[in-house]
């Protein structure tokens, strides 16, 4: 029992503090992960050539150095084909629904709220990269930090409930 305390309130003490993260800095987090992972490949890449340079090692440089000086064009590219691909799961998902459906019914109208949503997101972020980007990671860091919040409120709770018996 002592465990799952500890657990939980450094759990939420964590999920609070990435959340904050997240919440406050939105863009310039996942530049400084980028870069973080950028440096990683070149340094594991290093390592892993000390010894003997094989295609691998290579690689991972490469990598490295891409992640480095091309990162941001990798996220806006990565987005722009995310939101294409909503757009066209969207699409087909109107197809199903057309072929499923028969007749027309109340039920059928919130059939249609899912690819409706998937083609209004993936318009979003088509014709708002960064913006979606940022937006996503404001929510991400407020969940987490409603969730550090719940986590550290148990923690607590069983905590001087423990001290109290």
């Amino acid at each position: 029992m002592k465990k799952i305390k500890f657990y939980q309130i450094c759990s939420g003490l964590l999920s609070i503090t990435i959340g904050l993260l997240l919440a406050l800095l939105r863009g310039s987090i996942l530049t400084t992960v980028i870069t973080v992972l950028g440096i990683g490949f070149i340094i594991s890449g290093l390592a892993f050539g000390v010894k003997h340079i094989t295609k691998f090692s290579i690689l991972k440089i490469i990598i490295g150095i891409c992640a480095l000086f091309f990162g941001n064009t990798y996220i806006n590219l990565s987005m722009y084909l995310l939101g294409i691909a909503l757009i066209i799961l969207g699409i087909f998902q109107f197809g199903n629904i057309k072929t499923t459906v028969k007749t027309f019914r109340l039920y059928t109208v919130l059939l249609f709220l899912r690819p409706i949503t998937t083609l209004v997101a993936g318009a979003f972020i088509l014709f708002n990269p960064m913006n979606s980007v940022e937006s996503l990671f404001m929510i991400c860091g407020i969940l987490l930090i409603i969730g550090g919040v719940w986590d550290l409120y148990r923690g607590l709770k069983f905590a001087i409930q423990a001290h109290v018996k």
